[in-house]
């Protein structure tokens, strides 16, 4: 996660604040959008399956996690209400590694689609990632890439 500039309810957004963003359009029309499709990067998959020194092997319990926010027009994030009824922004995640406790390391390879649907038109998609392979100053160990293929909106 992004330790300097953190998504919350009251965060708004700005191009130069944050490095992962794609602008839907080039002008100020919103848009619905449907699904990404999303793949992992080399770098990441082969640290978490080996370490590359820097980040370490994945072992059991750990995960790497691709987050999508939306951005309405007015460059306030999208939110919804958690089960306790306080107001977050709205994420969507995707698993890019799994390694679940008494299982094996799932990292797919390919192009998947995520759906995606924040419930009213948006202008802009963040992109967050997430590793519990984690230093607490300097954030993921784990190298922060991913391949993006397509966005599909109306």
């Amino acid at each position: 996660l992004d330790y300097q500039n953190e998504i919350t309810p009251t965060t708004t957004f700005a191009e130069n604040k944050y490095a992962l963003w794609a602008k839907l359009g080039n002008n100020a029309q919103t848009y619905t959008v449907n699904h990404v499709k999303v793949a992992i990067h080399p770098w990441p998959y082969y640290g978490n399956l080996n370490g590359d020194g820097f980040a370490r092997r994945f072992r059991p319990g750990d995960h790497f996690d691709l987050i999508v926010y939306g951005v309405k027009a007015n460059g306030n994030f999208v939110t919804t209400e958690n089960d306790e009824g306080e107001t977050i922004a709205k994420s969507i995640t995707y698993k890019m590694a799994d390694y679940p406790i008494g299982g094996s390391l799932i990292m797919p390879t390919g192009w998947t689609n995520i759906a995606i649907n924040f419930g009213e038109p948006i202008k802009y998609l963040v992109f967050q990632m997430f590793s519990t392979d984690n230093s607490e100053q300097l954030g993921p160990n784990t190298a922060v890439y991913f391949c993006l293929r397509d966005i599909v909106m109306q």
